[in-house]
């Protein structure tokens, strides 16, 4: 197994973290779309995001396996990842 670079979704934390400062929020959450079958280490989660309080609310996202942060909610980065890994990809 590749090494991982847990350093860069600690910075994409502390980005996060600071975004929760300057707009609306409730704090830097995490999604976990399934542990068995994934491209990064167990335990890490797939993504982080400012809590706006609703999963449909658009929100800045750090995907951790694309290394990418959006403009997205929650909810629509989910059902997308979901159906990815329903189609195999």
């Amino acid at each position: 197994m590749e090494t991982f670079d847990l350093a860069r979704v600690d910075a994409a934390q502390r980005r996060l973290a600071a975004i929760v400062g300057e707009r609306f929020g409730f704090g830097v959450d995490a999604v976990f779309v399934d542990e068995s079958d994934r491209s990064i280490p167990p335990g890490i989660a797939d993504a982080l995001y400012v809590n706006r309080g609703d999963a449909w609310v658009r929100t800045t996202l750090y995907d951790v396996a694309e290394d990418r942060v959006l403009d997205i909610a929650w909810g629509d980065w989910l059902e997308a990842a979901e159906a990815e890994r329903r189609a195999g990809r």
